[in-house]
């Protein structure tokens, strides 16, 4: 069968080339569609009457819903994968690796990581520059003063808050005027996306939307 034949027969049954889907009386087969015809991943089912009964409406196709990409997916040998402040273009991974935690299979989100570290890093030096004293917690009765940067949900900016609470995430000033000038150092628009905009794990990757 020709490549365009094939097309037309994917496009009629509503599926992509390569997509995989599973058949109502197969259910626990996978096939796909390429240019030489409908493939399945056991190979002594007789692909081609499955194929006919499918556009005869004897079987019925069922489409498999795509998995959620979160960019800490398990990585077969040969994938390539993106480290944190690593190659631009990746690398392969030499073996398949599961729950891997020092590497992405999305360069989009590696990329947003490095961003996220570097300006929480900058915010952090800044607070080590202009602090005046240590931030004190063991002993709450001195009641130090303590400052931090945070997204203000209505005024939609950056604002400083006073607090004598611990939030782990947080970075914290011993005066208001230290806080000040960490926005400045940082920039506001770098706080902005790593306080409101920043994605962990965006759940889809950049190149498909």
């Amino acid at each position: 069968m020709s490549q365009n034949y094939m097309e037309k027969v994917a496009q009629m049954l509503g599926v992509e080339m390569g997509e995989k889907f599973t058949v109502k009386c197969y259910e626990t087969c996978e096939f796909y569609i390429t240019e030489n015809g409908l493939h399945c991943n056991r190979v002594e089912l007789p692909t081609k009457i499955i194929l006919s009964n499918i556009m005869t409406g004897e079987e019925e196709i069922i489409k498999i819903p795509k998995r959620k990409h979160t960019g800490l997916e398990d990585v077969d040998a040969g994938q390539n994968v993106y480290l944190l402040f690593g190659a631009r273009d990746g690398i392969r991974c030499p073996h398949k690796t599961v729950n891997g935690t020092e590497w992405f299979t999305d360069k989009y989100i590696r990329d947003n990581w490095e961003r996220y570290i570097s300006t929480k890093k900058r915010l952090a030096q800044a607070a080590s520059e202009l602090n005046t004293e240590s931030i004190q917690w063991d002993n709450m009765e001195q009641e130090q003063a303590k400052w931090y940067i945070f997204y203000g949900k209505y005024t939609r900016d950056i604002e400083i808050g006073e607090t004598n609470s611990l939030c782990c995430d947080n970075i914290y000033f011993t005066s208001q005027e230290a806080a000040e000038k960490a926005i400045e150092i940082v920039g506001e628009k770098e706080l902005v996306w790593m306080l409101r905009d920043f994605q962990p794990f965006i759940g889809y990757s950049a190149e498909e939307c």
